[in-house]
């Protein structure tokens, strides 16, 4: 059986022969395999904050109010929208109540809400009986209302303390000495889907290989 000799015989530059022992090639080996272990390491884990930005479409429902004239033989003409709210409402334990009243049928009850959390919007007529109701954040009321006393009321569903954007107007009939047919005014809401665009920022680790390659 042969011996393993535990010396290599190398040759230097002045053409003599040089020793290099076994434990001294295998210490240029494991570190010549620890550097490339290292340089995958540093150019593969993902060790580099980076961040990014991504615009994320949305919708949100606008409205408007369109005059709509039509013809009537009953003697009677609409009077000019009565507002009963327009503004911003900080939302308390109760609700927000809005009171107002009707002075003969016919009238016409037209208007939005629109707030962060959902809630209930509601119309109450003297009895306290609901005449309509809307669940949700947002909705278009837009109804019709026999004479009377109401209050509109919209409630947070689990909290409160949100500022709720009302609008409501009330355009109720005036009778007239006329038989004559005559042009009535009424204010429609229309509802129109319009798009916009949020910038998200987000951070994410990568490589860098993967920063090397995305520049």
């Amino acid at each position: 059986m042969k011996n393993i000799p535990d010396e290599t015989v190398l040759i230097n530059k002045d053409g003599k022969p040089g020793v290099l022992k076994r434990h001294e090639s295998w210490i240029i080996v494991v570190s010549f395999v620890l550097g490339l272990v290292f340089q995958f390491l540093l150019l593969n884990l993902p060790i580099i904050t980076i961040t990014t930005q991504t615009s994320e479409p949305y919708y949100v429902t606008e409205v408007s109010y369109q005059p709509v004239n039509g013809d009537g033989g009953s003697g009677q003409t609409e009077t000019p929208a009565d507002v009963v709210a327009d503004g911003y409402f900080t939302v308390v334990p109760a609700g927000v109540i809005l009171p107002f009243r009707v002075d003969s049928d016919g009238a016409h009850l037209a208007g939005t809400f629109e707030n962060t959390i959902p809630g209930s919007f509601v119309i109450y007529n003297s009895a306290n009986r609901i005449v309509w109701e809307k669940l949700g954040n947002r909705g278009t009321i837009d109804i019709d209302l026999p004479s009377g006393s109401y209050r509109a009321k919209f409630q947070e569903s689990t909290m409160w303390g949100e500022d709720v954007y009302i609008y409501l107007a009330l355009t109720q009939p005036a009778s007239t000495a006329s038989t004559t047919p005559q042009e009535t005014a009424r204010y429609q809401a229309v509802s129109t889907l319009v798009r916009k665009e949020n910038v998200v920022s987000r951070q994410e680790k990568v490589s860098l290989w993967q920063l090397i390659t995305k520049s």
